[in-house]
Formats: structure tokens, C-alpha cells, sequence
């Protein structure tokens, strides 16, 4: 079976669904079987930074957006030619001729948060989504939180819905079993990269207000934690977050930095309002620091008993949870690693096949 994958969202780096890409790809491409992958994107401007893909195309997403997703022609064979799947990302929707679709969604937080999103990015979304109503025959969608908003939200049957959890790159593990056997530097060394001074928590995502960063400024503010907040994280839209003493912006933070990052900090402090699934919860708990974050949907659902849970849009709460999260730090980060050994990137890749040989066989 010949099956093409999408990987355009690898783009938007330092978001989840970037992540996704980058981890997937890989262990699709490891993984031993009998069918031939195709992976491709498209990008006019940035199309050297599509380096997961084996063809690229100079056309721009919003052109896309526009040919697929709204007047829904020109089949993607034209571009890649023939296949007899396509897994798609749930942003853009082409046609084929007779390929089936597989489409991940991670969220539909353009439809539960239209206000939290810019117009284009809800009209694009939501255009898109009536093609994948139609057409997919599987959905993939991160947890049982997002499975649930899929079957209020859209016309989609359970039948198709998939729950294919994702994971914390080994990366993390990693640096917390070599920093247990050997005491590595690189914490000190990211500390005075980013001008960290003294103890510190942390806070990582792209800013935006689904984020809740701003809660989590001011419960900081009223915790009994005597350190730094660090927040780190591309900037998104919305209202930026004000210089506030104690609160050390540092921006967007490369792969190769997080591991410290994470490790260095008193506790990690996640309290968003909806994600899909919630990588920096998982990323903060494989290296073993606690963690704090929303008692609601899909956090609530990847943390388990493992991390603080807290009403994400009450200060005081996140407060409360930022004070437990270090003073019960040991017993909580040790409940965090053996969490995080639960997902891993290669049962994501087996999963996925696996639906992938269902949909083809039918």
C-alpha cells in the first residue's frame, strides 16, 4: 500500500502539532512493514524548512486553503500522484481521486475558542472541516477528551474516531537517567543562557490565551514560592504579557534546551484552559519535575493522579497548586516519571499504521 502523509503542520514549530510530525515521521519510517510511505508538504516561503518531506511544493497554505478547502479541486495525485492513502492534518482538506483519508485532529479549539483564534484561522479551519466530515473514512484525534468534542462538535461517527495517544520525545528520559548517573552541566549551562538567577519555575507555550499565562503571572505572584517564574515560549497573539517583577520572559526556546530546562525547574506550571492532549505536561514529568496543571479535559486525562490539578481559571487555586507542587515535590515527580513511561512515539507509530492497514483492507 502506497501512503502519503502531509507533514506541512511540521512548520509551526513549537506547536504541538509540529511536534507531532516530528516524532511520527521518523518512527513510520522505521517501522517494518510492507508499505511504501510518501511524505510531503507545501510552503512557498519556507519551503526549505520542510525537512520531514520527500517532495515539496512551492504553493503557499493560503492558496491551498483556498483550491482545497473551498472550491475542493484539483485532486493531490497532481501533485504526488497516485496512492492509495492519505493521512491528512485536519487544516486543509484536498481531494483525491480514489485514495482513502485518514485525518488526525488534535483539537478543535478554533470551534470551542473561537475568540481565543484570529478569523482566518477559524474560517480556514472550519472550511476544511466540512471536507473531512465528508471524506475521511478514520479520524485520529490525541485523547478521549478531543474523541468526545469530535462527536459533539461534528457529524463524524464514533466508528471512525481513533484514540491514539502521544508522547514525550526520548530526549527527555534520556537526560534525567544521565543526569542521575552523572550530574550533567547543562542545567547550569541553560541557566545562564536564558539568565536565570536562583530557584525557578517554569512555564512553557506559545503565547496566546488558551494558555492562561497571564492566571498563572498573578498566582505566582500570591504563591508562598520565593523564586522566579520563567516563561518560555513563542509569542502568539493576544494581549502580551506585561514585564512584572519575578517574571522572566525568555522567548522561544530550541529542543535542545528543554530537557534542562524542564529538569532545573521547582515545578512546571500548566494550567491552560483546553489542549488537545498536552505535550509539556508529559515532557516536564519524563524528567522528573512536578507538575501543575488544569483539572479538566485532556490534561486531567494525560496527568492522571501524577500531577496537582487545579481549576484553571481561579488565581488562587493555581496558587494553592504551585505551593503543593514544590512542597511535595519528590513523591510527585516520582509519579510523574512512571506516568510518562506510559507513551511512547513508537506505540503512537504502531497505532497508527494499525489504522492505516484497517482502512486500507476495507
Amino acid at each position: 500500500m502506497k501512503i502519503a502523509v502531509d507533514v506541512t503542520g511540521s512548520l509551526y514549530t513549537g506547536t504541538g502539532v509540529a511536534n507531532y510530525y516530528h516524532h511520527l515521521v521518523p518512527q513510520l519510517r522505521s517501522l517494518e512493514s510492507d508499505n511504501q510511505f510518501l511524505f510531503f508538504g507545501y510552503s512557498l516561503r519556507r519551503r526549505a524548512e520542510l525537512t520531514l518531506a520527500d517532495r515539496t511544493f512551492p504553493l503557499p497554505p493560503s492558496l491551498m486553503d483556498i483550491v482545497w478547502n473551498r472550491l475542493h479541486v484539483f485532486p493531490v495525485e497532481r501533485l504526488i500522484g497516485d496512492c492509495d492513502l492519505l493521512h491528512t492534518w485536519d487544516y486543509i482538506q484536498p481531494p483525491t481521486r480514489k485514495a482513502r483519508i485518514v485525518t488526525t485532529i488534535h483539537d478543535l479549539t478554533p470551534m470551542l475558542f473561537s475568540k481565543y483564534h484570529l478569523p482566518k484561522t477559524v474560517s480556514v479551519y472550519k472550511a476544511g472541516l466540512k471536507w473531512v466530515e465528508r471524506e475521511a473514512e478514520a479520524i485520529i484525534v490525541d485523547s478521549l477528551a478531543t474523541k468526545a468534542d469530535v462527536l459533539r462538535l461534528t457529524k463524524i461517527p464514533e466508528d471512525k474516531i481513533h484514540v491514539i495517544y502521544l508522547a514525550a520525545a526520548d530526549a527527555f528520559q534520556e537526560f534525567r537517567l544521565r543526569q542521575a548517573n552523572t550530574k550533567d552541566v547543562s542545567i547550569e549551562q541553560v541557566r545562564n543562557k536564558y539568565g536565570i538567577k536562583g530557584d525557578y519555575s517554569l512555564s512553557v507555550g506559545t503565547l496566546e490565551p488558551r494558555k492562561n499565562v497571564e492566571r498563572s503571572v498573578q498566582a505566582f505572584k500570591i504563591a508562598s514560592a520565593d523564586q522566579t517564574l520563567v516563561v518560555a515560549g513563542r509569542s502568539g497573539w493576544g494581549r502580551d504579557i506585561k514585564p512584572t517583577p519575578g517574571v522572566l520572559m525568555i522567548g522561544y526556546v530550541p529542543d535542545a534546551d528543554l530537557p534542562p530546562l524542564y529538569a532545573g525547574a521547582s515545578c512546571f506550571l500548566y494550567p491552560s484552559l483546553y489542549e488537545g492532549f498536552g505535550l509539556p505536561v508529559l515532557e516536564a514529568m519524563a524528567v522528573g519535575t512536578p507538575v501543575v496543571t488544569s483539572d479538566r479535559g485532556s490534561l486531567k486525562e494525560i496527568a492522571g493522579d501524577a500531577a496537582v490539578t487545579v481549576n484553571p481559571e481561579s488565581v488562587e487555586a493555581i496558587a494553592f497548586g504551585i505551593n503543593v507542587a514544590i512542597k511535595r515535590r519528590d513523591e510527585i515527580s516520582q509519579k510523574g516519571i512512571e506516568q510518562a513511561k506510559k507513551f511512547s512515539w513508537e506505540l503512537t507509530a504502531a497505532q497508527t499504521l494499525e489504522v492505516y492497514e484497517k482502512i486500507g483492507k476495507n
